[in-house]
């Protein structure tokens, strides 16, 4: 069979060389066609062998249809789907080809992924495929249409004005011409899709969580060297170095055993002592040890932000100073295994030497933090506020991946900060871990764009108690709880430590998980919300705005806000007016400006922050927006509960 391979291109050229060229030598393909608009691209590309199609990188659509359209000309069987960073097993090609002749468009439900990153090192998960209202549709990675169906879509699969959806615009195209969908099932041929931190536009490592399909690759490396050994000439793949952080007021005469262990370890090269009560010291700074002697004793929490700081590595290893651990290189080795960004003991299972074993961790058990692997991203100071206690649930609030291992022999005692006559201080550690605690829970996160909050508000008792999200409820300072109400709204980045927050009104149900919308909805915008399900105009926004006020005061507002806009030369229909119940956006600099600036327009005139939000969208032109469509009512991601009780 006849095969053309596409590749959209934009960038990651030191991969882009090996994907075409395992295209060409092992999966035998008869041209690769790659579609760009740049000229390094260009030059690589044309130099192992591929077609090169100038065309603009925007829409998508019509870029990825102008790789087909250069395809027709070879009068190929079918064409084969590609991105620039997927790689398909030697089999892949022989194998579908048995199911061309009955089907118009066959495809693999699962991938592989492997990510290359200076944060996680070598990871690498398996994807069972769409698990939701997708279930049963292929992934758009390794698809192959006919030659039949191509000609009935005029060589153009996709819709051309789209930026995103390719894969299900491919799929609605191909099922709206009455073409046959195939399945290439079992796990004798693979797809890999690869990501890395090392060059930009880099791909996303889609590694969910065990509820929507995804399982870790226990060895990654092994996996890598029998079916796609090549990625080994593109990445330079090293052993973990680990700094080793441990606060210590040399109460416990197990340290100095576990310190010569450390030093003794290919797998660490700095041993990071903070010295709490230095007329105890017994040792000093040489060689793999650094000690970071202290006036006086500072706790636990300070000395583990102190130790962050000092640490070369990006590995880290917390520990306590009363802590043995055996065989600590190999559970470093299996640790390096997997793709978790921190490891805690699980202490239930952590009195005997068996197989070593690491799990997921759904929540924080106890003794987790006496020794930690961790990523020094994920590390954020601890509040100065605690001293003793709570240190870890920080630590682990911000993981993206956490786990636990067993197996392993631990040896500690608990709660020995309290027996040496500090309870005055973990005490004082309660209390304040009561007040912050909330600015912890509730936290999700993606899986590259960091941490995300999910939230909603419920000021003055407006709507019935939500117990699925973190709520804000306690703003009192202005004299109408509209305003009280509205500042969590535009401000989320004044309440909230994350990357990514998602309003949710008290009204609105999220029926699938907030990583999906994330992935689908933000995508690479800075902000998404809702359009207005009824109206495009500002001027009728605010006439329908000043029917259902009941304040006097506040409907004058609206009419000089109205006139105001006259004046200024806001446009009629201006299409950009939308509807607040779900908003998403990034934290980030531009975002956070337009955010104040849109508070400060509330500020001047009505609360109604749709009547505002395109006048003050206006004056920020490169912030990108996108309005989710179908309107919230009728999304299948959203259903409208109810809620009000005033």
């Amino acid at each position: 069979m006849k095969v053309i391979a596409v590749i959209p291109v934009k960038g990651r050229l030191p991969l882009l060389k090996y994907t075409i060229e395992r295209l060409y030598l092992r999966n035998g393909i008869y041209k690769v066609i790659c579609v760009g608009d740049d000229d390094n691209d260009r030059i690589l590309c044309e130099s192992v062998g591929a077609e090169w199609v100038r065309h603009k990188n925007e829409p998508l659509g019509a870029k990825w249809n102008a790789g087909f359209v250069s395809a027709r000309r070879h009068k190929p069987d079918a064409c084969l789907f590609v991105g620039s960073s997927d790689w398909l097993s030697d089999n892949y090609i022989p194998e579908i080809s048995k199911l061309m002749d009955k089907f118009d468009m066959v495809g693999k439900l699962d991938i592989y992924y492997a990510d290359i990153t200076v944060r996680h090192g070598l990871r690498g998960c398996h994807w069972n495929g769409y698990q939701t209202e997708r279930k049963g549709e292929s992934i758009g990675c390794g698809r192959v249409l006919s030659k039949k169906i191509l000609e009935a879509m005029r060589w153009q699969p996709f819709d051309p004005e789209l930026y995103n959806s390719m894969d299900y615009s491919m799929l609605q195209n191909v099922l709206a011409l009455g073409g046959k969908i195939g399945i290439l099932e079992g796990d004798e041929t693979k797809t890999l899709s690869i990501s890395t931190d090392q060059w930009e536009n880099k791909h996303k490592y889609n590694k969910d969580s065990q509820d929507f399909g995804v399982t870790q690759i226990e060895d990654v490396p092994g996996f890598l060297t029998e079916y796609f050994p090549e990625i080994f000439k593109v990445f330079d793949i090293k052993k973990r170095k680990y700094s080793v952080i441990i606060p210590t007021m040399w109460r416990s005469e197990k340290i100095m055993r576990m310190i010569k262990v450390y030093k003794n370890s290919d797998y660490i090269d700095e041993v990071i002592i903070i010295d709490n009560d230095h007329k105890r010291n017994k040792i000093q700074s040489g060689g793999k040890v650094k000690v970071l002697r202290q006036r006086e004793n500072v706790f636990v929490n300070p000395a583990w932000n102190m130790g962050v700081e000092h640490a070369k590595n990006n590995w880290l290893i917390i520990a306590n100073d009363d802590v043995v651990i055996s065989r600590l290189d190999d559970l470093l080795v299996e640790a390096e295994k997997t793709s978790y960004d921190l490891i805690g003991i699980d202490y239930t299972n952590s009195r005997s030497n068996r197989m070593i074993k690491i799990s997921p961790a759904d929540k924080l058990l106890w003794g987790y933090g006496c020794f930690m692997i961790l990523h020094k991203s994920i590390y954020k100071p601890i509040h100065k506020q605690l001293k003793i206690w709570y240190g870890a649930n920080v630590i682990f609030s911000r993981a993206f991946n956490p786990g636990m291992f067993s197996g392993v022999w631990v040896e500690t005692k608990m709660g020995e900060t309290v027996n040496l006559g500090f309870r005055n201080v973990t005490d004082q550690d309660e209390k304040e871990w009561k007040k912050i605690q909330h600015t912890y829970d509730y936290v999700e996160l993606t899986q590259q764009e960091g941490k995300f909050i999910p939230y909603t508000v419920n000021v003055d008792n407006y709507d019935k108690p939500r117990t699925d999200l973190l709520c804000f409820s306690e703003y009192d300072r202005f004299k109408h709880p509209e305003r009280n109400s509205r500042i969590y709204f535009i401000l989320p980045h004044k309440f909230l430590d994350c990357d990514i927050s998602i309003l949710v009104s008290a009204d609105v149900k999220v029926k699938v998980p907030y990583q999906q919308l994330v992935e689908e909805w933000l995508g690479n915008y800075d902000m998404c919300l809702f359009k207005h399900p009824w109206r495009d105009c500002v001027y009728e926004e605010l006439r329908a705005a000043e029917t259902r006020i009941k304040r006097p005061d506040e409907i004058e507002i609206i009419r000089k806000q109205y006139d105001h806009y006259k004046e200024i030369g806001v446009p009629e229909h201006i299409g950009t007016l939308p509807e607040t119940g779900i908003i998403i956006r990034r934290h980030t600099p531009i975002v956070m400006r337009f955010c104040e600036a849109w508070w400060a327009e509330m500020c001047r005139w009505s609360y109604r922050d749709q009547c505002s939000f395109p006048v003050v969208l206006m004056d920020f032109p490169d912030l990108k927006v996108n309005f989710i469509q179908p309107q919230v009512r009728e999304n299948p991601y959203t259903q409208i509960i109810a809620s009000h009780l005033k």
